[in-house]
């Protein structure tokens, strides 16, 4: 079946009927239209369905004097399905309701059609009644009545909602058959149903099929014949079951069952592959901790022998640049202008070299500092900061000014570090024309602090605002500007370890914006 959901069973509006108009009006549309149901409508809502085995069971009323109203006989407030409901999820509420029609509404809760057994076998296509096979398989018992039994015990047995034919014989074979359909029709022309007896309004002659038949085949005949039900026979012509729509699609519930099969055979292998999944992962897991772990241990290893190695090497740079200056106390001004030269060259790369390994230890230093938060008032630690940066302040004439500075979650030696990092790069990089001006300034969102130090000095090319935080980046010589190129790429690497960012912003010959944001982790009080 290529059906899925009930938008593409209904086939129209359904027809409704005010419940002022009484039972004689659902009798007349029903028999005019040839339809097994209608709605019943107060003051423009649904109220109520009326269906033919309803007016089956009040035939009593309805004959005498049309003394019962619609609100008697209708099954009132009947369910109501969305058109977007899977088909098969549709039957089988049909099925466990015992419902035959099934009102169906649009997104905005306006009834746009009724699903009917109709409808079902419709849209069943041939390898279902394939699956099937014959007419036995799925054929109801049949209930005969004698040709001489009135109408009225007819319709008590109509009334049943297991049965909604009977067939009419003699003894000697089959005579006709009588419906629910033609119960509304003699009702509607004023038949009596105690006087009247079935041979005289019975539907004759019938259509048959044998026992044996196709379900494909008995379908085709309905559709041919434009009928709702054929009377089985067996190889004697004597009625052995009755199969019509609602036998036919008793199939769905196997179908159903298949589906639901279909449905639990997927949930579990996607089960199966979840849990598959959720192994590896946790292997995966295992082996990168694991490697963590390593890399971890191997970073510590690194670190401390950095600082081993920094130190053994502090030791021996310390001799040269003191023999050195005793070299030079020595020979006075005994050495010539190249040789004084010299000996400032060694005493000048000792002391560079002393600088750098200091520098490379502060680079391979702490990398847990998102453990060891605190609260920091960055006013204090720039205050810090200018302390140590007192002699360049000074030499240089730099006005430094800063708005009311937040606090912030992180490490104190850290911000510091990068505030005398930033600033004092702001004062070596000043423009020869004017005295040194920076700003510190902060914002903050929702989710992250944002600081700014803002310089007026010479600026940076563009091309160079991602290089210049690299490992011994320099765009300057030494002899214009003194540094090992380290600087910037511990601020990286600190704000880095702070879950932060780091970047800068230059106009060249006007100054640059080194800003950085840090997490907005927890109120600070």
């Amino acid at each position: 079946m290529s059906v899925r959901t009930l938008a593409d069973l209904i086939r129209g509006p359904a027809l409704s009927i005010d419940i002022a108009e009484g039972v004689d009006k659902a009798l007349q549309v029903m028999g005019e239209k040839r339809i097994s149901c209608v709605l019943v409508r107060s003051a423009g809502q649904m109220v109520g369905i009326v269906t033919e085995k309803d007016v089956v069971r009040s035939y009593t009323g309805v004959n005498s004097g049309r003394l019962l109203g619609l609100g008697d006989i209708m099954t009132p407030s009947p369910m109501t399905v969305p058109a977007s409901m899977e088909h098969l999820e549709a039957y089988r509420l049909m099925v466990e309701r015992r419902f035959r029609h099934l009102p169906v509404h649009d997104d905005d809760g306006e009834i746009i059609g009724i699903v009917t057994e109709s409808d079902y076998v419709r849209t069943l296509g041939s390898d279902y009644y394939i699956r099937l096979k014959d007419v036995a398989s799925v054929m109801a018992p049949v209930t005969v009545l004698p040709s001489w039994a009135t109408l009225g015990r007819a319709l008590e047995i109509l009334s049943r909602s297991d049965i909604s034919c009977v067939v009419i014989g003699d003894g000697e074979g089959t005579l006709g058959l009588l419906t629910e359909r033609d119960v509304v029709r003699l009702l509607r022309d004023g038949t009596v149903p105690e006087s009247t007896r079935v041979d005289q309004v019975m539907t004759a002659p019938i259509i048959t099929v044998r026992r044996d038949a196709t379900l494909l085949d008995a379908s085709t005949i309905l559709a041919e014949k434009r009928i709702r039900r054929v009377v089985v026979v067996d190889e004697a012509d004597n009625a052995v079951g009755i199969l019509g729509q609602h036998e036919i699609v008793k199939g769905l519930e196997n179908e159903y069952i298949g589906h639901l099969e279909g449905v639990i055979e997927e949930k579990n292998k996607a089960l199966s592959e979840l849990s598959e999944t959720r192994v590896n992962l946790q292997e995966k897991s295992r082996l990168l901790q694991q490697t963590v772990d390593e890399l971890s241990a191997t970073h510590a290893e690194l670190r401390e022998f950095t600082k081993i190695a920094a130190h053994d090497l502090q030791e021996p740079l310390r001799r040269i640049g003191t023999y050195a200056q005793l070299l030079e106390r020595h020979m006075g001004q005994g050495l010539d202008e190249e040789g004084q030269s010299y000996l400032r060259f060694v005493t000048d790369s000792a002391s560079r070299a002393q600088q750098l390994m200091k520098d490379l230890v502060l680079y391979a230093g702490k990398s847990d500092l998102v453990r060891d938060l605190e609260p920091v008032d960055l006013g204090e630690a720039l205050s810090v900061a200018l302390d140590m940066l007192r002699s360049e302040v000074e030499a240089s004439g730099a006005e430094i000014v800063a708005d009311k500075l937040p606090k912030l979650m992180a490490h104190r030696e850290s911000i510091i570090e990068i505030l005398v990092c930033l600033i004092g790069n702001a004062i070596k990089f000043h423009h020869p024309g004017r005295a040194p001006k920076i700003a510190v300034t902060a914002s903050q969102t929702a989710s992250k602090q944002q600081i700014t130090i803002a310089d007026n000095g010479i600026g940076i090319d563009n091309r160079f605002l991602e290089q210049i935080f690299g490992l011994f980046e320099r765009l300057h010589s030494r002899e214009d500007y003194p540094g090992n190129g380290v600087g910037l790429s511990i601020c990286r690497r600190l704000i880095d370890q702070l879950e932060g960012r780091i970047w800068a912003e230059s106009e060249q010959g006007q100054g640059s914006r080194f800003l950085f944001t840090l997490p907005r982790r927890r109120k600070i009080h």
